[in-house]
Formats: C-alpha cells, sequence, structure tokens
C-alpha cells in the first residue's frame, strides 16, 4: 500500500468486493505503512485510521498476533506488515508469528499454516504393462461361461449382448493390469544449497540479533554488509544450479521426464484475472476466454458457434467409397485377428461368448455388405 495514497488502494477494494459478492476465500498480505493499536502498535497514525474504517465495512479479519516488529531498521522497529483474511478462512490460519530467519531484507518473515484439505493421489493402470497372456486366458474362461445364444433378432438383444462382451473385456483387463499405486515423491533439500550459503546464514542472523539488540549503527552497518553479501551468493548459486540442469538435458527421456514433472504440478492451475472492467473471472472457463480474447482478438472459440444439426443424405459416390473401404474380406481378416489362440487350437471365443457363432445368417438379416439403397 503505497504510502502516499489512503489505504487501502482502489484494486484491493475491487478484489475484496468482488470475493464477497462471489463467495471467495482471500488472504491478502499486505505492506500497508500504517500505525494502529490493533495489530500491536502503541500509538496510531491517520493511515492506520482510515485503514481500520475500511476494514469494519468488509468481512476481513486482522490476523496479526503479538507485538513483534515487522519492519526492523537502524531507525526504527515498526508493525506494518498486516495478514487479511475472510472469514471463512480465518479459521483455518494456525501458528501466525514473525520469524527470526533474516529475511534479506528490512521486513521479517511472517509465517503461519493453512490448513487444507491435500487431493489424494489416484492409482492408475498402464496398459504397456498388461500381462497379455493373462488377459487372454481370463477373457477365454469368462466367454466359455455365457451360454451361446442364436436368436438374436431384436436390437436390444443384440446390445444386451454387446454390453455383456463389453463387461468381460473391461473385467479382464483390469484383472490383468493391476492399479499402480501413485508415486510418492520424496521432499529433499535444494540442490544449489551448501556449507557455504549456510555459513553465511547463521553470520546474517547473528549480526542481525546483535543489530536488533544494541541498535547501534556499526551493527546493524555490519549487519548490512553480511546481508548484500549473502544475498549475492544465493543469487549466484540459484543461477549456477539451473544453468548446470539445463545443461545436462542431452537426451529425449530426460527432457520428457522435465515436461511431466511441470505437466503433472498442482500449482500450474489458472487463477482469477481481472477483465477490461474491473471485474475478476470466476471460474476456470471464465479466465481462458479472457486470455484467448485478449491475446488472440477476434478468434472465436467453437464452443461459443451454435452449429445446427443439418441433414445429410448419402449420393453414389459415398456408397462406392464405402464398398471400397469396407469389404468381406477385411472383416473376415479382422475378426480372425481377434480369434485368440487357446489351449492349441484358434477358436473363436469372442464370437462364443457373445453368443455370435457361425450358424447362418441371422434370421431377417444377411451376412454380406447392403447394396446402396434405391
Amino acid at each position: 500500500m503505497p504510502g502516499e495514497d489512503e489505504p487501502p488502494p482502489v484494486e484491493v477494494q475491487r478484489l475484496v468486493s468482488h470475493c464477497e459478492r462471489a463467495g471467495l476465500a482471500i488472504i491478502i498480505g499486505a505492506d500497508s505503512n500504517a500505525h494502529h493499536q490493533l495489530w500491536g502498535m502503541e500509538t496510531s497514525n491517520n493511515r492506520g485510521k482510515t485503514l481500520v474504517e475500511y476494514l469494519v465495512t468488509t468481512n476481513l479479519n486482522i490476523l496479526n498476533v503479538g507485538a513483534e516488529p515487522t519492519f526492523v531498521n537502524k531507525r526504527c522497529k515498526t508493525i506494518i506488515d498486516l495478514t487479511l483474511a475472510s472469514e471463512e478462512v480465518s479459521e483455518l490460519v494456525m501458528g501466525w508469528h514473525v520469524s527470526q530467519e533474516a529475511s534479506c531484507s528490512d521486513h521479517r518473515w511472517i509465517r503461519f499454516n493453512l490448513l487444507a484439505s491435500s487431493d489424494t493421489p489416484i492409482a492408475r493402470r498402464n496398459p504397456r504393462k498388461t500381462d497379455r497372456a493373462a488377459f487372454r486366458k481370463i477373457l477365454g474362461e469368462s466367454l466359455d461361461l455365457l451360454p451361446p445364444r442364436d436368436d438374436l433378432r431384436e436390437p436390444t438383444q443384440i446390445e444386451q449382448q454387446v454390453n455383456i462382451l463389453t463387461d468381460a473385456l473391461v473385467d479382464s483387463y483390469h484383472k490383468a493390469c493391476p492399479l499402480n499405486p501413485p508415486a510418492r515423491t520424496a521432499i529433499t533439500g535444494h540442490q544449489w544449497w551448501g556449507p557455504e550459503l549456510e555459513r553465511l546464514r547463521r553470520k546474517t542472523r547473528r549480526l542481525f540479533n546483535r543489530a536488533m539488540n544494541t541498535m547501534a549503527e556499526v551493527d546493524w552497518d555490519n549487519y548490512y554488509e553480511a546481508k548484500a553479501r549473502y544475498k549475492k551468493r544465493l543469487r549466484y548459486w540459484r543461477s549456477l544450479s539451473w544453468r548446470n540442469f539445463c545443461s545436462s538435458i542431452e537426451t529425449l527421456d530426460q527432457a520428457n521426464r522435465v515436461r511431466k514433472t511441470l505437466a503433472h504440478k498442482p500449482t500450474s492451475q489458472l487463477g482469477s484475472l481481472r477483465k477490461p472492467d474491473g471485474t475478476y473471472t470466476s471460474s476456470p472457463a471464465e479466465t481462458q476466454r479472457l486470455l484467448l480474447v485478449t491475446h488472440f482478438p477476434g478468434c472465436v472459440s467453437l464452443a461459443d458457434v451454435n452449429q445446427q444439426d443439418e441433414e445429410y443424405s448419402t449420393t453414389d459416390n459415398n456408397w462406392q467409397m464405402a464398398h471400397r473401404i469396407v469389404t468381406a474380406e477385411k472383416l473376415r481378416c479382422h475378426r480372425q485377428s481377434l480369434m485368440p489362440r487357446m489351449h492349441g487350437d484358434r477358436r473363436n471365443s469372442l464370437s462364443r461368448g457373445a453368443g455370435m457363432q457361425r450358424s447362418g445368417p441371422i434370421q431377417g438379416k444377411t451376412s454380406r455388405i447392403p447394396e446402396r439403397p434405391p
């Protein structure tokens, strides 16, 4: 919140109003540049009073606890960093505190825990690891238990047999390809963190605590010097680690592994964006539509086009092409490819299980491709 304007900014007011209308939870971390007794200061200034007058008109709660300074330098110690949250999410914030860790800034770290349910990993099947021999065996045993049917005259009877065959196929696949337990990603530390950064971190924290206790200018100067060196080496090791990681990707498998990691990361979900009228998107679909209109003006999504069903009549060319593509020989080869070899002889287990043995043409039907209607 800029010090030259009255708090809060117009953008924050619009965001809070949008969340209240849409029933969305919100957490705001703000550098308010305001003093008030509500968040631990001994005195209040005009900015603090103005901010409090606004907060009482909203459903936002102040989550700050205690009187630990959040902004510290050699001139002053103040509490100007606020954590605001809507009513429904305030009860989920636990353990709010000002961290004693050196933050490499005049503003200190504010840490808290947010109680939230995590998504349970879903077990999946890998079709490539299907035991094909077991699949054929289980499917054959399932189809052999079904009684043969040669009286399929009605579409409902055919649909029923198709459903039975489909269930047998799916059940055999599930047994031959069991679910794989979800992989658990091990939580490891930063690869770029090392003894040098650990020593600089401890030194910076020690000098910060000394400056906080003595408030002597020389101690603050020593702390600022150590902090600058710590930040410089931190940036160096981060950049070096990233360059080494990118240089180590030499094969397609390694690059594909990185792509999968980024694609499956849950933090890649779209959030809420501000629209030209000042309001915010309320759903992922609306956010995607706003991105489409902004970056590709003039484009129309097929989902927004009302497509009317058109009547289609076949022509001589259509029937000629159908006869060239779908032939009796192709159907015969395809059916034979689905006939697994079981117990030494090749049997049509699929046809037997579905009750469609080759017992001659079905009554009222023909076994050849129908001719084009007159």
